[in-house]
């Protein structure tokens, strides 16, 4: 008798120790859950009112698809100085059916991220609850959403990447299905359409096949040269559209961008990834979490994850290799990074689902805790200066300068969006083809050295004979020392001294345009020169 009461209290206290672990897990959960949740609601309101100039590039192509059917930034002038087509085509069936432009993107966008974050759960499946709501808490992050709003094609493209992913992981599993790897290989041409780095994700995806996936090699290599097979097509018509319509093999971005010398570019790509870690804190975790489990089992309940965590660290690091290569970008928020935000989100949940039980819950609840933390602390986001500047000069042009009147500038996108009447020169280039394919180009501004701000043509501009030139910024020069090649070229060239006359008006607020910035909630002085001769 005295044995069986003595066994029964062990047994309530492994009972009782059962139900608070139980408890406990679900406690962790459940605050892991409401801190994404959180992370997403403070990071959508706070970006709400962030927009980027360069979306008005698109926008300007789009309006013109839609109103006039045609895909040119001036009316009659064939130039390809976007990258998005995808993107573009979609915001111009919304426009032609009555949304305005920025409403538009904002609606194509705001689908996207809801998809986005459904591709990153199913994703995840099959891996323990805390984990996958880790790797969604990597999936509301900042740029994700700052993107979102900003208007440009980041998070389609992220939503298409995350979609092949998919379709490539499921393929490459234990049923080993190449129809799947067909589906994703379209789903990547899509993202390739939207983005077209997102086709180096694409490549990164099959080569992650090749080296881990786990199948025999014959079968990888099916797998490699299915995934490869639909995007390579797109590519290709799309490659033999450009040539047949613009005469050219890349887009005209990628003209306005080359020069930059190797070293200074590999230098720029690995200062924007470190920045970049710091909006995706997901990144630095996963790295060490992989470095820590290095030649370690998966538990014997998630026999998978180990699989998974390394078929998306392959793919991820591939892709921020590229990122380096490439030397980053001039634009903030982490923007060229979103596309990697679905395989970060799987690699950040495979790894962490094979941790110890109580390392994993504590580790997805850190990463949610930054997460929430991050968004938090983080300042309302106002428009692009550059935007909201942009799009009162635009307003200023519209009303005092007859339709047709052309007009040089750097700022392309909100003030030509804004004027939509006139017509433009694109001084740095991304919708000029002159001035985008000028090889060699001196260095005379240190603000050439960002990228797609490094080409400019002063002769060039002056042949064109414009009716306005606006320098500098958007709203004119902001001191005496030229900013752009263009400026500089200008300058120095006696003919633009002799022909063309500065003119200087004070613009007072309040605006009327859709965006607000501080820099718009003062007088702005607006600086351009007009032609005399």
């Amino acid at each position: 008798m005295a044995e069986v009461s003595g066994a029964e209290p062990a047994g309530r206290n492994r009972t009782q120790g059962l139900v608070a672990g139980l408890s406990q897990g679900r406690l962790v959960i459940w605050l892991i859950a409401l801190l994404v949740l959180a992370t997403a609601i403070l990071n959508a309101v706070k970006f709400s009112g962030h927009f980027h100039d360069d979306a008005f590039i698109s926008l300007r192509y789009a309006r013109h698809l839609a109103e006039l059917g045609e895909l040119a930034w001036n009316p009659g002038e064939p130039v390809e100085g976007y990258t998005n087509p995808l993107h573009v085509v979609m915001s111009a069936a919304l426009i032609r059916i009555g949304f305005d432009g920025m409403a538009a993107v904002h609606l194509i966008n705001g689908a996207a991220v809801l998809a986005l974050w459904a591709l990153v759960w199913a994703l995840t499946s099959g891996l323990p609850t805390a984990a996958r709501l880790a790797g969604l808490s990597a999936a509301v992050c900042t740029p994700v959403l700052a993107w979102a709003w900003g208007g440009l094609e980041a998070v389609p493209a992220a939503a298409f990447v995350a979609g092949g992913f998919l379709a490539a992981i499921r393929a490459t599993g234990p049923r080993d299905r190449l129809a799947l790897s067909a589906l994703a290989s379209f789903l990547f041409g899509l993202a390739y359409l939207t983005r077209p780095d997102a086709l180096m994700m694409n490549l990164a995806t099959g080569i992650a096949v090749l080296a881990v996936s786990g199948l025999p090699l014959g079968r990888r290599m099916l797998h490699f040269v299915t995934l490869g097979s639909i995007s390579g097509l797109m590519l290709l018509l799309h490659v033999a559209v450009r040539l047949t319509v613009y005469g050219l093999w890349l887009p005209l971005t990628f003209y306005a961008k080359v020069g930059v010398d190797p070293l200074e570019r590999l230098e720029a790509g690995a200062i924007y990834l470190g920045l970049g870690m710091i909006e995706l804190p997901a990144i630095a975790l996963v790295i060490a979490l992989a470095l820590a489990l290095r030649g370690g089992t998966a538990e014997p309940e998630h026999d998978g994850a180990r699989r998974l965590a390394r078929m998306s660290m392959f793919t991820l690091a591939l892709f921020l290799a590229y990122i380096v290569w490439s030397g980053g970008d001039h634009m903030y928020f982490a923007r060229i990074l979103v596309p990697t935000v679905p395989v970060l989100a799987l690699a950040t949940a495979a790894n962490i689902a094979r941790l110890p039980r109580p390392a994993l819950g504590a580790t997805a609840l850190l990463l949610a805790v930054l997460g929430a933390g991050q968004a938090a602390v983080r300042p309302f986001a106002a428009a692009d200066d550059a935007a909201a500047i942009g799009a009162v000069v635009g307003k200023y042009l519209a009303a005092n300068y007859p339709p047709g009147t052309t007009i040089a500038l750097a700022t392309a996108g909100s003030t030509p969006y804004f004027a939509d009447m006139h017509r433009y020169i694109d001084t740095l280039g991304l919708n000029d083809p002159v001035i985008a394919l000028r090889d060699p180009v001196p260095i005379l501004t240190e603000f050439q050295k960002s990228p797609g701000h490094g080409k400019g043509d002063g002769a060039y501009v002056l042949s064109r004979k414009p009716d306005v030139i606006i320098l500098g910024l958007a709203a004119g020069p902001l001191g005496p020392d030229p900013v752009f090649l263009t400026d500089a070229e200008l300058a120095a060239n006696p003919e633009f001294a002799r022909c063309y006359e500065e003119r200087k008006v004070e613009l007072e607020p309040p605006f009327d345009v859709p965006l607000d910035a501080p820099s718009i909630r003062k007088p702005i002085s607006f600086i351009r020169h007009e032609r005399v001769c």
